[in-house]
């Protein structure tokens, strides 16, 4: 398993198939530079579509004015079935509502005008498969040719459920878990079954490979002081899920009582193998506050660990953050945590 230094928040989109940057020669004719055909297409260049150039000692860099639209994301519902402690609906009191198909389809009609779009994702404070025709508003967007992801808490994941979002071309789930023990799960997501959830997504992932269906399993982590100390275990439980990802992310407290849960102060690292299974999942850490206290929560580690950690955090005092001294600290850090198998 590979650790980077780099943008906690950041989520791969596609895994393997990312793209990544591409490289080209281009003529200059007579103080013109002269495009291909399908370069144009791909960034939507037309006569009039203006553009920055950014030049440095290497070369320059091209890019539209006008960023062109790529991802779009829905609320299909602001209303859940479970009403967790961590939710921003408990600091304020809008009535909960649907989003009409009606005006999805308006939206989905007015999209396809964008050429550009690579995805929609299905998530915000409600849960998406709450709302009566998520696999028809999945179905829509998928017949737009983009990629569709959604968050989910999984307890309404039945068969019936399943079968109708594979059908209806989900390329990616990712199933809330803030807890690997069903204690945990249960205070946090105020009685959700951990249980449930895990049974839910096993068939899930066998009815998606009895189909033969492209659909990535994910699982997103809000991570607290009250489930800092069940991360250990986080790794075991993707396996069983068969979670090609993790995606951990911090306590935003939108309560009194929970704002001495949240735990970060300074980014650590993500975890990007070069390619993600469910074997090897890709981490996602997010901004971790690097006091011992906290550290000896996150997890047992080794004498040499935390002589490492010590390191990085006096590097980090004097130091930026991503500089290649902390870069080369966190290295050996995380290189001791997976060799003694806690990560």
């Amino acid at each position: 398993m590979q650790f980077l230094i780099n943008n906690s928040q950041f989520w791969r989109s596609n895994g393997i198939n990312e793209e990544i940057s591409e490289k080209t020669e281009l003529k200059l004719e007579n103080g013109k530079l002269e495009l291909s055909q399908q370069i144009r297409e791909k960034l939507g260049l037309d006569s009039e579509t203006e553009v920055k150039i950014q030049f440095n000692q290497g070369g320059m860099y091209i890019e539209r004015s006008d960023p062109r639209l790529t991802k779009v994301y829905i609320e299909p519902t602001s209303d859940c079935n479970l009403n967790c402690k961590t939710c921003v609906r408990h600091s304020w009191d809008e009535e909960m509502g649907f989003m009409e198909i009606k005006n999805y389809k308006k939206l989905i009609a007015e999209l396809k005008g964008f050429k550009g779009l690579e995805r929609i994702s299905f998530w915000g404070i409600g849960e998406p498969l709450f709302h009566p025709q998520i696999a028809e508003m999945i179905e829509l967007a998928s017949e737009l040719g983009v990629k569709t992801q959604m968050i989910s808490n999984g307890l309404l994941l039945d068969a019936t459920m399943a079968e109708k979002l594979l059908e209806a071309g989900l390329d990616s789930l990712v199933v809330s878990v803030d807890g690997t023990s069903p204690e945990t799960m249960a205070d946090i997501r105020s009685g959700a079954e951990l249980k449930a959830v895990i049974e839910n997504v096993i068939n899930f992932r066998n009815l998606r490979d009895k189909k033969q269906k492209d659909c990535e399993i994910g699982i997103e982590y809000v991570i607290m002081k009250s489930n800092v100390d069940e991360l250990k275990n986080l790794r075991k439980l993707s396996f069983r899920m068969g979670a090609f990802f993790i995606f951990l992310t911090n306590l935003l407290p939108y309560t009194e009582d929970m704002s001495d849960e949240i735990l970060y102060s300074f980014s650590i690292s993500r975890s990007q193998p070069e390619i993600r299974t469910e074997h090897r999942p890709e981490i996602y850490l997010p901004p971790t506050d690097l006091r011992e206290d906290i550290i000896h929560d996150l997890t047992v580690l080794s004498v040499r660990a935390v002589r490492c950690l010590k390191k990085i955090q006096k590097t980090a005092m004097v130091m930026n953050f991503r500089s290649v001294e902390t870069a080369s600290g966190l290295a050996e850090l995380f290189s001791v945590l997976e060799s003694k198998k806690l990560m």
